[in-house]
């Protein structure tokens, strides 16, 4: 009985069975997962495009409103800035002023806003729309005390703020108290640094009933829950009225939500004991996200009534399988038969149906698989300095997986080894090289420098590759390690590129190491030494083990050096800041510091530079405003650096100087035109300036440059010219002259008029008269 199970013709059944129940339970699995993801993408679908739909709406009528108001408020109103740049030259008056357009600004915008706060930390006041003006008492903050610490410290420098509800202290309304409102904050200046300190803020509060209505008219009627969340999880708005102040940040989806770092989130979660789809998108605004959670608890009974259906007709299936082949496999099935069916698939044509040797169709199926391990032989030959770079790649930059067969690899690509000491050789082709020459140039070049190594005769076994874009790869074996040969080795390959292809790449000399195991350590060290190149640009090539002190060094560069810089930019002396960048990029070229620290000071010294610009109220978008670690390679090294970080510097002096001349200009012809328009009135020093917005002093200075004499004596000046004119073309008195020029008594007048013209009133315009009668005859 057992030998009969032994048999061809029962395995075939067996092998028939098995074939027709796999083959179902795969159809049915395909039908399960199909029917399941279309219904899963249509739900998914109607959910992202819900979301999506909401997240518009709320930046356009919320929060995209509030940034907009922020920055009609903090940057483009000049009383505001001001407020924050002068304190003390604003009056009550002023004061006063910036309430009513806060409060109009809410008037306008009541729908969603709340409020408006303005806090100066200087002088401690407080410019609220619904509170009006006060100061602060000592080491009160104002509207959002929670935030001191953060604005303070300098972490963020914006920020929503948990509901809150209204207070009968922060309203006269009896309708507004009870309702809650979030609260978005942002500290003036915008950008923070040690030398931008904080000087206040503006505060904008928002109803939470104008978010709460646009996500409850997106849900409408459906089984799910809309909310917004803040970057620790804190419930900003929820579609639940009831949970707006429930503490929901340790949910696991939340957590996962909070710290996701993509701007769309979508996972499958089990809240509440019930399995719901959850979807978050980025609100674009100080880290809010807005949240979807939909239960998938219908879903999920629609699939196991489908997954039951599918699972019976697989069976079904099985059976009607397993019965039709009992009832077409009765013989034994010839062996020969099976082999040759398993011949059709290596010959050169198809099995036709007439031929009966079988051997004649094996013999024809060996011919045409020599035929084809011969032209497999010929493909490897021609592929092999591919395959052998391909082998050197993997040793530079071995992963454990790797590993296996790699002695295998060894051997078909017939890398020997001679020895067990190794050392890798990191090149690369600066940027800017690579940019200036043709793709086919460059791939050609690197090939060939390959070959220069390769071929060199020394003691060493060389081998080399590419890797990635303008990077190559080389490994050194020796019997004994020899840091003169490998240099000379470089030293040919330098010359080599330079006479041959006019390129200088730059070379970096990993450490000897034991083990092929080993090269990836050595290749590691050394393209990670390449970035010194910036700070040597001199050097033909870079050494692992001459700068592996440089590297773990935890030196500082004296402090005074970049106090100096900042000095000098300060101080517009174009000669001190020449003076100042090459000291510190020399400090930093010679000195004994690691790159890391490097490249922070001199990121830093732009990151100042661009400081200062928006410290002087200029837009940097006028200037180069990247930072040092996007502009790195494209300037190539510090000698380059240093010349584009001066020439930067030298034209923000100049536009700085140009635009002082041109504001000057205009004060001063302001001042001008008040003073020609209010003869007739008490002008001061004082009063014109405060008219201006600028100090008196300050005022009598530009007059003194601009015009040539000062204040006083130019009012004098035009008060005299008025009076000529009136004495010459009216038939005003001399008292009635008094007044209308401004002079406080007609004595003064006179004495004025005569120091100025020669003669008193009456006696000048006598001669005026009869000088135009004689040239009238």
């Amino acid at each position: 009985m057992l030998k009969r199970f032994q048999t061809v013709f029962i395995k075939l059944v067996a092998s028939y069975a098995a074939v027709v129940i796999l083959l179902s339970l795969s159809i049915g699995a395909v039908s399960y997962a199909f029917f399941s993801n279309i219904l899963e993408e249509e739900i998914t679908d109607n959910n992202d495009e819900m979301i999506q739909r909401t997240a518009n709406s709320l930046k356009q009528q919320i929060f995209d409103q509030v940034e907009s108001l922020w920055m009609e408020t903090a940057v483009s109103d000049e009383q505001v800035s001001r407020f924050f740049e002068t304190p003390e030259l604003m009056t009550a008056v002023d004061y006063y002023n910036i309430c009513q357009q806060l409060q109009r600004t809410v008037r306008n915008n009541s729908t969603f806003l709340y409020s408006m706060d303005i806090y100066v930390k200087e002088s401690g006041m407080v410019i609220s729309s619904s509170q009006g003006i006060k100061y602060l008492r000592e080491g009160e903050l104002g509207p959002a005390e929670e935030f001191r610490d953060i604005v303070e410290k300098g972490v963020v420098t914006s920020k929503w703020i948990a509901p809150r509800l209204i207070l009968e202290t922060e309203s006269r309304d009896s309708s507004e108290q009870g309702r809650s409102y979030i609260t978005f904050l942002r500290t003036i200046p915008y950008i923070r640094s040690e030398n931008i300190p904080f000087k206040g803020y503006l505060a904008i509060k928002v109803r939470e009933e104008a978010v709460y209505n646009i996500i409850c008219s997106a849900i409408q009627n459906q089984k799910c829950e809309m909310m917004i969340v803040d970057q620790s999880g804190t419930l900003m708005s929820h579609s639940n009225a009831d949970l707006l102040f429930t503490d929901i940040s340790q949910e696991p989806y939340i957590q996962d939500i909070i710290h996701e770092s993509q701007p769309y989130h979508l996972e499958s979660v089990d809240a509440d004991g019930q399995k719901a789809i959850v979807t978050s998108v980025d609100l674009g605004s100080g880290g809010l996200r807005l949240i979807r959670k939909l239960s998938f608890t219908a879903f999920y009974e629609k699939i196991n009534t489908l997954r039951w259906l599918i699972a019976l007709i697989c069976l079904v299936l099985g059976a009607a399988g397993i019965g039709i082949s009992l009832l077409f496999i009765r013989d034994i099935y010839d062996p020969l038969k099976n082999i040759v069916n398993n011949l059709h698939h290596f010959i050169d044509k198809p099995y036709e149906q007439n031929e009966k040797n079988e051997y004649s169709l094996i013999n024809r199926t060996l011919t045409s698989l020599s035929k084809k391990v011969v032209t497999l032989e010929g493909t490897l030959k021609e592929n092999m300095p591919v395959i052998r770079s391909g082998v050197v790649e993997e040793l530079l930059t071995m992963q454990e997986q790797n590993r296996m067969g790699l002695k295998k690899r060894l051997e078909v690509c017939d890398i020997q080894f001679s020895g067990q000491n190794f050392m890798a050789i990191a090149i690369t082709i600066p940027l800017r090289t690579a940019q200036e020459l043709d793709a086919s140039y460059l791939e050609y070049f690197r090939f060939d420098l390959i070959r220069c190594f390769q071929e060199t005769q020394t003691e060493f076994c060389v081998y080399g590759t590419t890797i990635r874009d303008r990077n190559m790869g080389i490994i050194v074996n020796a019997m004994q390690k020899n840091d003169e040969a490998a240099i000379k080795l470089i030293r040919k390959a330098i010359e080599y590129a330079c006479e041959q292809h006019k390129i200088k790449p730059i070379f970096a000399m990993g450490k000897w190491v034991i083990g092929m195991e080993e090269i990836s350590v050595s290749y590691l060290h050394a393209a990670d030494c390449l970035k010194y190149a910036f700070l040597m640009p001199e050097k033909q090539w870079l050494s692992v083990a001459e700068l592996s002190r440089r590297e773990h060094s935890m030196e500082a560069i004296p402090s005074g050096l970049l106090k100096k810089y900042y000095t000098a930019i300060r101080s517009g002396n174009m000669d001190e800041v020449i003076g100042t960048v090459h000291r510190v990029t020399s400090e930093l070229k010679q000195g004994d510091y690691s790159y890391h620290l490097c490249e922070r000071i001199l990121n830093e010294m732009i990151s100042f530079l661009q400081g200062y610009i928006l410290e002087k109220n200029i837009d940097p978008r006028q200037f180069n405003d990247q930072n040092f670690y996007v502009i790195q390679e494209q300037i190539g090294d510090i000698y380059a650096f240093q010349d584009w970080l001066i020439e930067q510097i030298r034209i923000f002096l100049q536009y700085l100087i140009q635009n002082s001349k041109i504001e000057n200009s205009a004060l001063i012809e302001r001042a001008r035109q008040y003073i020609e328009e209010n003869l007739d009135k008490d002008i001061s020093l004082s009063s014109v300036a405060e008219k201006l917005y600028i100090t008196a002093p300050y005022l009598s200075k530009l007059f003194k440059e601009e015009v040539g004499i000062n204040f006083n004596n130019y009012v004098t000046k035009k008060r005299l010219e008025m009076a000529r004119e009136l004495v010459l073309h009216t038939n005003a008195s001399v008292n009635e002259i008094t007044q209308k020029v401004g002079f406080n008594s007609s004595t003064y007048l006179i004495k004025k008029f005569k120091e100025a013209f020669g003669d008193t009133p009456v006696n000048y315009k006598k001669r005026w008269i009869i000088q135009q009668e004689q040239e009238e005859e």
